[in-house]
């Protein structure tokens, strides 16, 4: 019977490292691979709702949250910085 060679590195599940084998179970992934390995897995699910988002905004209902929104915020925010009124599409 033929075995195939385990090989001596594995990607790492949570974060995508390159960790040796015997090293596993020992791995603590870095917080900034993390958030990037995540970000990179969840890039398909945030451009679907970035497509979605425009698609509902072109509703009747989404057109009139945006009008509601446009006219319900201050003139001015917390910084003191003036919003200006969105020109209509």
């Amino acid at each position: 019977m033929f075995v195939f060679p385990q090989p001596q590195y594995i990607a790492c599940s949570e974060c995508g490292a390159c960790v040796p084998r015997w090293e596993a179970d020992d791995h603590v992934c870095d917080e900034d691979r993390w958030l990037d390995y995540q970000l990179v897995r969840l890039r398909p699910d945030i451009a679907r709702f970035e497509a979605d988002l425009g698609q509902w905004l072109d509703t009747g209902e989404g057109r009139f949250e945006r009008f509601y929104a446009e006219r319900s915020r201050p003139a001015t925010s917390v910084t003191g910085a003036r919003h200006t009124k969105l020109a209509h599409s």
